[in-house]
């Protein structure tokens, strides 16, 4: 693991715009800003059954939540006789690449396909945005499609990023960790920090034309991260993975003040359950996307979130790859 880097922190951590359905349960609804960006799930795919039970879902669902406070503008994707479109996913439940055609998408609205299947434990999962094979309409429409209204993600320095949405694989031979509020056991993963993860890169992380735009170096020397929000937080460029797609193996920022490795790098500790850091959030900035402060009323719903699973636990059984195809 690498020496921690010096950094700054956001005096009030973004961490806290967690686990909505938390406060579903004591009947408590956050204040979210109008733009929010609303993540939906689609379990078609979900053939043999990795969310059959109501609690994975709601671990998945309460993964999505740590993405509440993402604000932009995106189009919706409402195809017509004239304006059509295609696109090619991997299938989540390993049954090979399926078309879909003239996907609807809400305004506001990014669609992400789950499911899973069983492979080698040493990977838990992956997620892309599946390759668009088609579009055919108004100019108007193919810059929607591309886009989502995103005027900075068409320009030949990208600047911002407009996603349909993707597809996420989970493991089904892992010892998941289900329960929100409580921590895995030191032999487990926790399905929260992967599925957090992995929608990261849905959004874009290590996946985005606007986040390719911030890299320096070569596969051979080293890639480096150079975004104006990264930068600003820790000071100097921050390293890569091997593939850039990452941060490096051992990359460590706050929450809140107290240390924690990265939540977008490259692998999960079992028996732990990780949050984005401060230095994730600044990635996701970079891409593109709009992170305002908490509202007064929010930032007081979300302290009672605080006591469920921040914890982080001491153990430091190996790491897992998680697997990403990126």
């Amino acid at each position: 693991m690498n020496t921690p880097h010096p950094f700054r922190y956001i005096s009030i951590s973004l961490q806290r715009y967690m686990l909505r359905a938390s406060l579903i349960a004591i009947s408590v609804m956050p204040v979210l800003p109008a733009n929010a960006i609303d993540i939906n799930f689609d379990y078609r795919f979900d053939t043999q059954g990795m969310f059959s039970d109501p609690t994975r879902r709601a671990a998945l669902e309460a993964a999505a939540t740590v993405y509440d406070r993402f604000t932009d503008n995106l189009l919706a994707i409402n195809p017509d006789a004239q304006n059509t479109w295609s696109l090619s996913i991997n299938r989540p439940d390993g049954g090979g690449n399926v078309t879909l055609n003239n996907l609807n998408v809400n305004a506001q609205s990014i669609t992400v396909f789950v499911g899973g299947w069983g492979f080698h434990p040493s990977v838990l999962g992956w997620a892309g945005a599946g390759n668009i094979t088609n579009v055919s309409g108004s100019i108007a429409w193919q810059q929607t499609i591309q886009a989502r209204g995103q005027l900075g993600a068409l320009d030949p320095n990208p600047t911002d990023y407009g996603v349909w949405g993707g597809a996420i694989t989970f493991n089904k031979n892992v010892d998941w960790h289900f329960d929100l509020n409580t921590d895995p056991a030191e032999n487990q993963q926790d399905f929260l920090t992967t599925a957090m993860h992995e929608i990261g890169h849905i959004l874009g992380f290590g996946e985005a034309a606007s986040w390719g735009q911030h890299i320096q170096g070569d596969a051979e020397n080293g890639y480096t991260f150079h975004g104006q929000n990264s930068l600003d937080l820790i000071g100097h460029p921050i390293a890569l993975d091997r593939y850039g797609s990452h941060w490096a193996e051992g990359t460590y920022s706050v929450i809140d003040g107290n240390l924690q490795e990265t939540a977008m790098d490259p692998s999960t500790p079992r028996g732990q359950r990780q949050w984005m850091t401060d230095l994730d959030y600044a990635g996701f900035a970079d891409i593109g996307w709009e992170i305002p402060e908490p509202t007064v009323a929010f930032v007081f719903m979300s302290c009672s979130l605080l006591l469920l699973g921040r914890h982080r636990s001491t153990n430091t059984n190996s790491t897992i790859e998680t697997g990403d195809l990126s």
